[in-house]
């Protein structure tokens, strides 16, 4: 994500894709289930200029999504809503899954996974420069409860090859989990938001 005063476009063609079997960040339906396929913090784990915790961050950033898209292609019923991880973190991107699809998300953040390391940074004080920005998220509100501070950073803590989230049916949860998927919240109806407890 980059903020400058000249218009900035990039393009990269990676591949195809049946127009049949696009996932889309829309279509997330109440009794979803929400997982995410990789641990967060690597945006404070490279911030903190600590030589192990900067390999901590690059081993999962060499970790493609190729492993997880296969799995959420193979579950029973294709993905409702799916987006990856990076610039906007966790919330923010859950944010627009959210305001897309005319839901609430309910995140549990002890359930969230976190690079070995990463809480102990963010308790530390380490932040990212995206972290000056204002937190808010992609459409919908986002709203926290009973979360600690470093968690609510590593929560909005921006990725660089972060994980897939996506929001899947209760009955595929188990066979993802194989693929590293875990479940941190579901889906609701209600106002897009984002609610995040403790």
């Amino acid at each position: 994500s980059i903020r400058c005063g000249e218009p900035v476009f990039g393009l990269c063609a990676i591949g195809f894709v049946h127009p049949g079997r696009v996932w889309r960040k829309a279509g997330a339906r109440a009794g979803d289930i929400v997982v995410l396929s990789k641990p967060l913090g690597t945006g404070v784990l490279v911030s903190s200029r600590r030589p192990e915790a900067a390999r901590t961050a690059v081993e999962s950033m060499r970790t493609t999504n190729r492993r997880a898209a296969a799995a959420l292609r193979a579950a029973g019923r294709a993905p409702s809503a799916v987006t990856d991880v990076s610039g906007f973190g966790l919330v923010g991107h859950a944010s627009e899954i959210a305001a897309l699809s005319g839901v609430e998300l309910t995140i549990d953040a002890g359930r969230v996974p976190l690079l070995a390391g990463a809480r102990e940074i963010a308790r530390a004080g380490v932040r990212t420069s995206a972290h000056r920005r204002e937190a808010r998220g992609l459409g919908a509100d986002v709203r926290f409860a009973g979360v600690s501070d470093e968690l609510q950073v590593l929560l909005r803590d921006p990725q660089t090859s972060g994980g897939l989230l996506a929001a899947v049916a209760p009955d595929d949860v188990a066979r993802l989990a194989d693929a590293g998927f875990v479940p941190i919240g579901e889906v609701r109806a209600g106002p897009p938001a984002v609610v995040v407890t403790g």
